[in-house]
């Protein structure tokens, strides 16, 4: 409601310009607002948090569009290399 009209209006300024991508940081759960998102001009989103619940793989099946950066579990970067490869 209240989002909606100001990211249409970028998005509109953005293909006035030749940009591509509208990218907006949205913390925590996502899935929800992903769709009204999607239409209200954004392309892409982040850091799309593995411990909210986000799931990249299955937001990407239902919108193959999406740009999506992130997708990791912070707190096992917080670790170590070998808590790394073991989340691989």
């Amino acid at each position: 409601e209240f989002m909606a009209p100001q990211y249409r209006r970028l998005r509109a300024f953005a293909e006035a310009h030749g940009i591509r991508i509208i990218l907006v940081d949205s913390d925590g759960y996502i899935e929800a607002l992903t769709a009204r998102m999607l239409e209200a001009g954004v392309s892409a989103l982040y850091p799309f948090e593995v411990q909210s619940g986000n799931d990249a793989g299955h937001m990407l099946d239902l919108y193959p569009g999406l740009g999506i950066i992130g997708g990791l579990d912070k707190r096992v970067m917080a670790r170590d290399r070998a808590a790394i490869d073991a989340a691989g």
